[in-house]
């Protein structure tokens, strides 16, 4: 078994306290396994699913991370023909970051709305076009749509583009989803 994480050093207070705890939990459960830290790049198969990293907070390097939601790594799953980028709790510095380096390639069917639909970049959903949004947001539901976070140039622009939107506020835990 392998186990991924990607956790960088961020203030000395935080790292000691946060990555002892971390390190503890890794080696109670996973003591036998092989640890891998992703790096962007990186491109694992299980099955016949692909998983590629587009970016990792190295990436942010040289600007300073005062938001720690741009630690996230922001990945691509391939079934088949249909693909999903999820991007975690990424916003738009780190969002435009792996625009850059991944460029066209980000093209994928399905985009999960970056951070509870909050500070998002239009190049990102742009150079994703997605034709499905995956809105992981459990104050909006299907009923009130995009609402308030209409207030986001980004969104708008979403919400104008996608053919669908699946809310996680609607109460779904789980979406299936037909790959080919």
């Amino acid at each position: 078994r392998n186990f991924y994480h990607a956790t960088p050093d961020l203030s000395p207070g935080w790292h000691d306290k946060n990555y002892a705890d971390f390190e503890s939990v890794l080696k109670l459960y996973f003591d036998d396994d092989e640890i891998i830290v992703p790096h962007t790049g990186q491109t694992m198969k299980i099955g016949n699913v692909q998983i590629e990293i587009l970016y990792t907070h190295e990436d942010f390097y040289p600007h300073a991370m005062y938001v720690t939601n741009n630690m996230s790594v922001v990945y691509r799953i391939t079934v088949g023909d249909t693909s999903f980028v999820f991007g975690g709790d990424a916003e738009e510095e780190a969002q435009d970051i792996c625009v850059k380096i991944n460029g066209s390639t980000m093209k994928s069917d399905y985009v999960q709305v970056n951070h509870h639909g909050y500070n998002g970049s239009v190049v990102y959903f742009q150079t994703i076009a997605p034709r499905v949004a995956l809105l992981p947001n459990g104050g909006y539901k299907k009923s009130t749509g995009w609402g308030a976070l209409l207030g986001s140039t980004a969104n708008r622009w979403l919400a104008r583009k996608v053919d669908q939107t699946v809310f996680a506020g609607d109460g779904i835990t789980t979406v299936e989803l037909k790959v080919g």
